[in-house]
């Protein structure tokens, strides 16, 4: 026997420590590919059209990547991470509260003047952080609603709690008001995503056998029945709700003929842009409309979709990069997904009959807490796959650093490591 396997053999915890201390999954490829998208900003800024309109942009990324590498680090623990979801889908429940009495508040007025319909004046309905406009507050709503329902689904699926039921029902309240405040959006990207959500954490939850068929089903029910609840309710004060996601309005035909001339006028950029793109936060300035236009389509403030404008601003070297950071927080969470418990019930059932029935419970109790954690793991997927969603005929992730940074704070715990 060596020196140093004898110095182990008589220090077991010291050799533990090295082994945890050079873990290669520490550190994720990942981590490397966030890294890489906030140094891509150097070679943008450089190359962009107007470097001053870029500065903020590449500011926030550079936050956002930030935010990514502290979540991370900090947050590496269940009762952390749950500590965060109940803080951040605390706030969304407050700040969607905000916006249903301000709903409540434009539309009496609107109903005292006249107007029934609600629907051409949606952008004027709802205001609930002063200096946003409504994509963005909906945007963060999206953004905060999985940090909401991990917030309850934790307490939910961990039955060694006390009172496990009574905490996951208050924990559940900011879900119901973020819930409210996304149906009285009158968007149906935002409606749609709401409903997507709820289809893949449940679908998630299912396909990774931490519930059930039965069960995932009974949940999926559940929640699509307390979504028609909000629904019902709201469409019995405010009437046309249902109309506003289902029909398609005259307003709503003129919203999808306009965002078609936006995307094919960005389609243009990209041609006389191909490899580098515009730069950060120029896409709106390039597709203003000139008078001497014979086809005007006045002010764009967006190009209405995310994966156009990243065509724009980044051109199609940052599209590839930003691509290849979406399959990698994929390929991270499957792999999160498959560690973990099935490797603890392999490991239990190789110990003999008396070791198995003397640490049962302590191995039952460290099991539901996994199981928990991966349950919670399944609402943060399925949270950025509903924003993603919404940003196919929406691009607002960039328009402000703390969206951003809720999605790269999504897109860290998404790949955590359960311990």
């Amino acid at each position: 026997m060596t020196p140093a396997s004898s110095l182990e053999s008589q220090h077991p915890d010291r050799s533990n420590r090295r082994r945890v201390q050079y873990d290669p999954e520490l550190i994720l490829s990942l981590d490397w590919a966030a890294l890489t998208l906030c140094i891509l900003e150097i070679p943008l800024l450089a190359a962009s059209n107007y470097r001053a309109n870029s500065v903020p942009g590449t500011a926030g990324i550079s936050i956002a990547v930030l935010v990514y590498f502290l979540v991370r680090c900090i947050f590496r623990t269940r009762v952390r991470v749950v500590w965060l979801a109940c803080l951040l889908g605390t706030a969304g429940g407050c700040v969607a509260m905000l916006a249903v009495l301000q709903f409540s508040r434009a539309s009496t007025r609107l109903q005292e003047i006249g107007f029934v319909k609600l629907l051409p004046f949606r952008s004027r309905l709802i205001h609930p952080v002063p200096g946003w406009l409504p994509g963005e507050s909906f945007t963060a709503l999206l953004l905060a609603l999985p940090f909401a329902c991990a917030a309850a689904a934790y307490p939910w699926r961990k039955q060694s709690l006390p009172y496990r039921r009574v905490g996951a029902v208050v924990a559940l309240l900011p879900t119901i008001v973020i819930v409210s405040g996304l149906c009285l959006s009158l968007s149906r990207a935002v409606f749609w995503s709401t409903v997507l959500f709820l289809i893949v954490t449940c679908s998630l939850m299912t396909a990774y056998r931490l519930v059930s068929v039965k069960a995932g089903s009974a949940l999926l029910a559940s929640s699509f029945a307390g979504l028609v609840v909000v629904l019902t309710v709201a469409s019995a004060f405010y009437p046309g709700i249902f109309k506003a996601y289902l029909g398609r309005q005259v307003s709503q035909v003129r919203s999808t003929q306009g965002r078609t001339v936006i995307w094919s006028h960005s389609l243009e950029l990209v041609r006389s842009h191909p490899f580098w793109g515009v730069g950060s936060s120029n896409a709106a300035l390039f597709l203003l409309s000139s008078a001497d236009e014979q086809d005007t389509t006045g002010f764009a403030s967006r190009s209405f979709s995310l994966p156009v404008q990243i065509l724009v601003e980044k051109g199609i070297i940052g599209f590839a990069l930003y691509a290849a950071f979406l399959i990698l927080v994929a390929r991270e969470f499957h792999k999160s997904m498959k560690s973990g418990p099935a490797q603890s019930k392999l490991s239990s059932t190789r110990e003999g009959p008396g070791s198995r029935a003397s640490r049962k419970s302590a191995e039952d109790s460290r099991l539901e807490s996994q199981i928990a954690g991966k349950a919670t793991n399944c609402g943060f997927a399925a949270g950025i796959i509903a924003v993603l969603f919404r940003e196919l005929m929406y691009s607002s992730l960039f328009e402000h650093t703390l969206t951003l940074s809720l999605f790269m704070a999504l897109v860290a715990l998404v790949c955590r490591r359960e311990q």
